[in-house]
Parts: structure tokens; sequence; C-alpha cells
């Protein structure tokens, strides 16, 4: 699970780091390399949704450990607090990127995609416990 995390960051980086280590980067590199991270960003969050309501729904005591939506959340709410979540901190991004700070405005969306990365492993490597069938009759 860590090597897995550790590949999608060394890829993410290796998209990254070519432009920002030569400093010439132009404005248009510069917006094509923040809206590709955005769009990376965003399909990571709307993954986690997905494969989080999946478990929801086809496995036995799994429970939704954000407290922020309950442990049985729908899919309404889940979409309207995670993709929340991703427009601040595209907004945020946006912000530091304006204000030239070029690098802080990457590893917001590094971050991001990196915690999703987690969020989404974790979901596809946990099993129903066997006792669960058990104590279900």
């Amino acid at each position: 699970m860590v090597t897995d995390m550790v590949l999608v960051l060394i890829l993410l980086l290796a998209l990254i780091l070519p432009t920002s280590l030569s400093g010439q980067e132009s404005a248009h590199e510069n917006n094509k390399t923040f809206w590709a991270l955005s769009a990376t960003a965003s399909a990571m969050t709307i993954a986690d949704i997905e494969i989080t309501k999946y478990r929801l729904r086809n496995m036995r005591g799994f429970i939704e450990l954000n407290p922020l939506m309950g442990h049985r959340p729908s899919r309404a709410r889940m979409y309207a607090t995670d993709l929340g979540i991703q427009l601040g901190l595209n907004l945020l991004a946006r912000r530091l990127k304006d204000r030239g700070h070029r690098r802080l405005w990457k590893a917001v969306f590094i971050t991001s995609i990196a915690a999703n990365s987690w969020c989404i492993q974790r979901n596809l490597r946990l099993r129903e416990h066997p006792g669960w069938k058990a104590m279900s009759r």
C-alpha cells in the first residue's frame, strides 16, 4: 500500500518538476499544469466517493469514518462535502499561484491527490470480516 502511494507521488513529481526546475514556465504551461492537477485531484475525489459508496452498499459492517458525513451518508451528501472541500483547495491553489508561489500551489494539489489515493487504497483493501455472516444469522 505504501509502495503504491510512493509510485503515485513519484509519477506526479515527474510530471511537475521538469517545468518547475527550468524556472521558465510560460503562463500557458503554468495554466495547463494547474488545470491538469485540478482535474486529477477532482477525479481522485470522485473515485474515492464512488468506491466508498459501493463499499457502504455492498459490505456489511463498512461505515464511513469521516465525521463530516456520518456513518451512512447519502451520495449527495458525500459529493457536496468532498467536492466542496476540493473547490476550496482549488481556490487556495489559485490564490497561491496568482500571488507568485511557484511551487506551493502545486503542493496543495499533490496533498489532495495523495490523501484521496490513500483513502481509495484503504477502501479497496478492506474485506468483509468472516464473522459478520455468522453474527447476522
